[in-house]
């Protein structure tokens, strides 16, 4: 090989009837890749990490930063019984939090709540649940 080629080592758990190697979808669990030039580990996997795992790490450290800063988006519902404001997200964009309104509504209505209004909006909720008496927040 090259200087400098990667070389794929064959796992145990990989079936040698068609000389298969692990594959980046597949685990690694006894696969190392190796540079021939140097021979130092580059790559030692005990655990499968897929991309959408990633993807979804990604995403959740980018809407923590948008709520950092009060830009994540937020579904408000206020029910008149009992009477609350409930704050559900934070959501990176409003598409998100639209598509996940029908679970908190049918959730609210499973607990009996009654006249649910809702509304998608950009905030940075102080308190999650807001119960309301007649004069003030509780």
């Amino acid at each position: 090989m090259s200087n400098g080629t990667l070389k794929l080592h064959r796992s145990s758990d990989v079936s040698t009837d068609n000389n298969s190697y692990d594959r980046m979808s597949k685990n690694y669990d006894d696969a190392s890749i190796v540079t021939t030039d140097t021979n130092l580990l580059i790559i030692l996997m005990k655990t499968r990490i897929s991309s959408n795992d990633i993807l979804d790490r990604i995403s959740e450290i980018w809407t923590n930063v948008l709520d950092f800063f009060g830009q994540a988006w937020w579904v408000e519902v206020v029910t008149n019984r009992p009477r609350c404001t409930y704050y559900f997200g934070p959501f990176a964009d409003a598409e998100a939090a639209n598509r996940a309104i029908m679970g908190y509504i049918q959730d609210l209505e499973n607990e009996s709540a009654q006249g649910i209004q809702t509304q998608i909006k950009r905030c940075k909720p102080d308190r999650l649940t807001i119960e309301w008496d007649d004069a003030k927040a509780v």
